[in-house]
């Protein structure tokens, strides 16, 4: 599989996409965002690409968001051969309904109100809430969870200082971004898990910053339900929106999405990327 995130002229789509497969009847290539940076006039460049498409290549065009553009993209194709697929993100009361769904199929004895405990400090990251619970299992040990178990088991020391690093970036604090960074290191977190999770608040931020730019006056609430964003979470990061402008945002979630590709593909030291980030600010 080939998997692409940084930004491709049409000239190496096309290379990708029309190559034979080596050593592999199949091959599949991964193109995320595409439509952030070809632009709809540029669409007929890239028409006779998807009929050149061997039948041995699966070409999967990976869109966060509403695919519109893709789909003027692909009207001259046969539907036969496109095929949609559209994964919006879990709302507010989905989480929460995975969640209880989730300790009831682990057999953990757990009420409502502790899981919305658990909510509130990790927000809605369903692999760490997955990981939580069998935490939080094992420490019951068949008896029911107390409210003292969250405390004493869920780590939100992360997430806490991604806000904070995330903050001091919106105010140009690039030294203060820098002491939340080695205080993380040193309490063990490695650069890869700092990424990660300081790119998934950065999308929430950008997320959260174009919404409430594009409808004015709405309601917090009103914003959180409709992106599936935690209450809880999306009034915390309200306090941080005005230190960002979108375009700002755009550039820095690219930054952090590129040194993501970097660090996998070991060509970036992932310190100095992580410091990077803070530079560009």
């Amino acid at each position: 599989m080939i998997f692409f995130k940084e930004k491709l002229s049409t000239d190496e789509i096309f290379q990708a996409a029309t190559a034979a497969p080596f050593m592999s009847p199949k091959k599949m290539i991964v193109v995320e965002d595409l439509t952030d940076y070809v632009k709809a006039k540029d669409w007929d460049e890239l028409t006779p690409l998807w009929k050149r498409v061997p039948e041995e290549t699966i070409l999967v065009l990976w869109e966060d968001g509403e695919p519109r553009e893709l789909e003027k993209a692909f009207k001259t194709m046969p539907k036969k051969d496109v095929f949609y697929y559209d994964y919006p993100p879990l709302s507010a009361n989905e989480v929460r309904a995975w969640l209880i769904g989730q300790a009831r199929s682990k057999g953990i004895k757990v009420g409502p109100v502790i899981l919305d405990k658990l909510l509130q400090k990790i927000g809605q990251d369903i692999w760490r809430l997955d990981s939580e619970l069998d935490k939080l299992k094992s420490r019951a040990a068949g008896s029911e969870v107390k409210p003292e178990y969250i405390e004493e088991l869920v780590d939100t020391r992360l997430e806490d200082n991604i806000f904070i690093f995330c903050d001091f970036l919106g105010q140009r604090r690039a030294s203060q971004a820098v002491e939340v960074l080695e205080k993380l290191l040193r309490s063990g977190f490695n650069e890869i898990e700092l990424l990660s999770k300081l790119t998934w608040q950065l999308k929430i931020i950008l997320k959260l910053r174009s919404y409430m730019d594009d409808n004015h006056g709405a309601n917090i609430n009103t914003a959180a339900k409709d992106l599936g964003i935690h209450p809880y979470a999306a009034k915390k990061i309200l306090t941080v929106l005005n230190k960002f402008d979108v375009q700002e945002l755009k550039i820095v979630y690219q930054k952090a999405l590129d040194l993501d590709v970097g660090l996998k593909s070991g060509k970036v030291d992932p310190r100095l990327g992580l410091e990077l980030i803070i530079g560009n600010i």
